[in-house]
């Protein structure tokens, strides 16, 4: 039996959580889940001790959908973060969008507070007009503190195709964290797949870190075609930044996300499996 019980969401969390949490707990261990970040961040440090002392044992089930984005932001690319920090911030500016959209044909998007992944998204729609980047950017006349900063990135042919190849590579290891991220949301039965989601991840970590690596970075290909980057210099360039700049990003998914002290969880995960009868029919067992 695997029961989550959250204390009821209130501004004043921190205070009450404690009592409303004995009572609900030994009258419905099920009966309220709440979504407030900031609620549950308060309420759980004093719901788990409580819960601990009741018979049979409890794992504390982290939100995966954080792990993963968190995971994310570990990506230690200075002139990909900078690029991206840089236009979401100017795409903050109507005249900019307007333009944008004049430029490419298609909407400008930015990096929200919130949601999973929005740099993602962002990242995408600049690789995917980056034909157009040099010079957009660098005719751009609207007042906007971050606007000089893009074109200094863009700098050159080197600093381009080097800024490409990092947003290229990122793009091609974080839109799986991405999907995961959405593919995990929400209230329902995530949790009888959710292993195999955290899984498709490990594995892609194992590839990008395999030596030699063994992932196949399409985007960053394509760049290096695009680019005219020489054959002998192409594996020092997706070494140097590319992988070299993914690593802590993979390393936090391993020690915050799918090892470390979350472990106990990922085999929690592993074991529901059985509880999904389209996993159970792939078993094939007679």
């Amino acid at each position: 039996v695997v029961a989550f019980v959250a204390d009821d969401a209130s501004s004043n969390a921190s205070s009450n959580a404690s009592s409303n949490a004995s009572s609900n707990a030994s009258s419905n261990a099920s009966s309220n889940a709440s979504s407030n970040v900031s609620s549950n961040a308060a309420a759980v440090p004093l719901l788990f001790p409580k819960l601990q002392m009741r018979p049979g044992s409890i794992v504390h089930v982290r939100c995966l959908s954080h792990g993963l984005n968190n995971s994310g932001k570990k990506c230690n690319n200075e002139d990909v973060n900078k690029f991206l920090e840089a236009t979401s911030a100017i795409a903050s500016n109507s005249v900019a969008r307007a333009l944008w959209k004049t430029v490419t044909g298609h909407p400008e998007t930015r990096i929200g507070p919130t949601r999973w992944y929005d740099n993602v998204v962002h990242a995408q729609n600049k690789f995917d007009h980056r034909a157009h980047l040099t010079e957009y950017y660098s005719s751009l006349t609207v007042s906007e503190a971050h606007r000089d900063k893009v074109p200094e990135l863009l700098g050159g042919k080197r600093r381009t195709t080097k800024l490409l190849v990092g947003l290229a590579g990122f793009l091609d290891v974080a839109e799986v964290f991405a999907k995961a991220c959405y593919a995990l949301e929400g209230d329902y039965g995530t949790s009888f797949f959710a292993f195999d989601v955290l899984d498709n991840i490990r594995a892609l970590c194992d590839s990008v870190t395999a030596v030699p690596c063994t992932h196949c970075f399409a985007r960053v290909d394509t760049v290096f075609e695009e680019r005219e980057v020489p054959s002998d210099k192409r594996e020092s360039y997706k070494k140097r930044y590319v992988l070299e700049c993914l690593e802590p990003m993979i390393q936090h998914f391993r020690d915050r996300v799918f090892g470390g002290d979350r472990a106990t969880t990922v085999q929690l995960y592993c074991v529901l499996r059985v509880f999904d009868p389209n996993y159970v029919r792939h078993l094939n067992i007679h």
